[in-house]
């Protein structure tokens, strides 16, 4: 149960956000004490809608009532409860601890749950939860801090599988020392220079960029720079400067640059502006062997002057080491950590500063960070100059989206998308859909189950040839670019859930059912009018296995259980 339930606790984790509790720490009503209309106060639930939480006067381990976590429609989901503490704390590690008492628990497990974000720790008791029914014992969780990467704490209790359980006399200690400690110290975050910079919140003041060829180049140059000292300079790792602004500033003065002398001059103050580098002890030369390492063959390749090129090399050599403002390791997987990306949610359709700023952004995260730019079908290097003119050409938020996601299909990646954001994409979509699922099968679309059957004659089976008389190859042509993916089937499996779906209310579906071919008008509804899922169904009561023929067993992980595992190891141990 562990590992689906961490995962969820990362959706469901942001109901939490923003009902941090400021006062003092009895307030957070760690002991549910404080109660209304059955529920404790100051305490937030989620997870399945199959589980009620409550609290219980009768039933309780110390003062006047505990909580209860119950489910009542004996389905092995979960559901928690949890509550972000009041602030960050220094100290070497945290400990939660209260009392479980159980009942008829299966399927999972009763626990305690802590997370100490972005991303720093987590345990949900997830190897060692209460099982079974079982009377009111204490039960802990430590977890290391580390005040200076942390953001927020929040604890709680939870139950996973069927059955019931109760939670009562939460206490949360650092180092030994309870919440009202007075001895215990609060962590003050130091607020760096690049956070307080503010100048250009409102705009980036950059006009439309005349792109003529020559001033392609001058942004590419540009965007390597300021990549490559993004990631390396020793000062701009301590965030001593806002980076994103700082693009703001140099750019004026370079694009009036009037030849590479002048363009050379402003580089090197630009440069020279962030001071002297100390030498560095620990930069010892990237071997030979070593496959993944930084590109800057560009320095010698560009056209700046020898010493413009020498000053970028002694910024390597003396590159930063350890702590870096803007990137650093996820704990325990150590891929990469883009922080304190500001993600500036208002500019929907930012300006021509912005715009670029978004570019410059993806392609030195990908230049420098991501492990199979060298496997992608196009250069990663050729990339960033083919969308200077996309990015700064659109002239509307949903261009801008386009260009934005079919620059990440460059990476050919299934886990790189638009996730957030794509509103004018899922507005040229739309929001109607067919009330059947098409999947591609072979290369062909075919019709493999039903939303609700009752708004169609179509047949499982059935294979559509055409929608609104354009051929299903050619839809898929015109659409491979925005739909990023690692190889054509995950691709097909994108694109064929957008397919039978509108603006308008019906399209014309030409497809072939029994060998006939046949033409037929639908109608599409809201998404909310259909019985729709996305990846998989599984019929109420079906067992996750079965006996095809030819002696093969078939297993799908889709409803699979702990308790199907022996019955499986029997049915199919020929």
């Amino acid at each position: 149960m562990k590992k689906p339930v961490a995962s969820l606790f990362i959706i469901f984790l942001s109901v939490l956000t923003g009902h941090a509790q400021t006062s003092e720490v009895q307030k957070l009503n760690l002991d549910f004490e404080q109660n209304e209309k059955g529920y404790p106060l100051r305490w937030e639930s989620f997870g399945s809608n199959d589980y009620r939480v409550y609290v219980d006067s009768v039933t309780v381990k110390k003062g006047k009532y505990a909580v209860v976590i119950e489910n009542t429609k004996d389905k092995s989901e979960f559901k928690a409860l949890g509550i972000n503490l009041p602030n960050n704390y220094v100290g070497k590690s945290i400990r939660l601890s209260g009392y479980i008492k159980t009942e008829n628990v299966t399927d999972g497990y009763a626990g305690l749950w802590m997370r100490i974000d972005p991303q720093q720790a987590f345990d949900n008791m997830g190897n060692k939860g209460v099982k079974g029914t079982t009377d009111w014992k204490q039960y802990e969780i430590v977890l290391p801090l580390t005040p200076r990467e942390t953001q927020n704490i929040a604890v709680g209790g939870l139950l996973a599988g069927k059955g019931k359980m109760w939670l009562d006399d939460l206490q949360v200690s650092i180092d030994g020392k309870d919440l009202d400690s007075k001895d215990l110290e609060i962590y003050q975050r130091e607020i760096l220079p690049a956070e307080k910079d503010k100048e250009f919140d409102g705009g980036s003041e950059i006009a439309s960029i005349d792109l003529k060829s020559e001033t392609i180049n001058k942004l590419e140059l540009l965007g390597r720079i300021w990549g490559f000292l993004k990631y390396h300079h020793p000062e701009i790792a301590k965030g001593n400067y806002n980076w994103d602004y700082e693009l703001f500033r140099i750019l004026p003065p370079y694009l009036q640059a009037k030849n590479n002398g002048e363009r050379n001059k402003v580089l090197t103050g630009w440069i020279e502006k962030y001071g002297k580098l100390p030498a560095c002890e620990n930069c010892k030369p990237t071997r030979s062997d070593v496959v993944l390492k930084p590109d800057l063959t560009w320095i010698d390749h560009s056209d700046l002057s020898a010493s413009l090129k020498s000053l970028l090399k002694e910024v390597y050599n003396n590159r930063n080491q350890g702590e870096n403002y803007y990137i650093g390791l996820h704990r325990y997987v150590a891929n990469p950590e883009f922080k304190n990306e500001n993600p500036y949610p208002g500019k929907t359709y930012p300006d021509s500063g912005f715009r670029l700023l978004a570019l410059y952004r993806y392609w030195n995260m990908i230049e420098y960070f991501f492990p199979y730019k060298h496997q992608t079908d196009k250069k990663w290097g050729t990339v960033l100059k083919e969308y200077i003119p996309r990015f700064m050409n659109a002239k509307n938020e949903l261009e801008y989206e386009l260009a934005a996601l079919q620059m990440i299909g460059e990476v050919r990646d299934t886990h790189a998308n638009l996730w957030e954001g794509g509103d004018k994409i899922a507005e040229l979509r739309g929001s109607n859909y067919a009330p059947f699922k098409a999947e591609f099968i072979e290369g062909k679309l075919v019709v493999t189950d039903y939303y609700n059957p009752e708004h169609t004659t179509l047949k499982i089976g059935d294979i559509i040839t055409h929608i609104n008389g354009k051929a299903i190859e050619s839809i898929v042509d015109s659409l491979k670019a925005y739909y990023p993916a690692s190889n054509e089937a995950a691709m097909l499996r994108d694109i064929s859930g957008d397919l039978l779906r509108s603006g308008q209310k019906t399209i014309i579906l030409n497809y072939v059912s029994e060998k006939q071919n046949k033409q037929q008008e639908i109608a599409l509804f809201d998404k909310k009018q259909l019985k729709m899922y996305f990846w998989y169904r599984v019929n109420e009561g079906e067992k996750c296995f079965k006996m095809l023929k030819g002696n093969i067993g078939y297993i799908t992980l889709a409803n699979i259980t702990e308790m199907d595992i022996p019955e499986i190891k029997k049915l199919f141990k020929d």
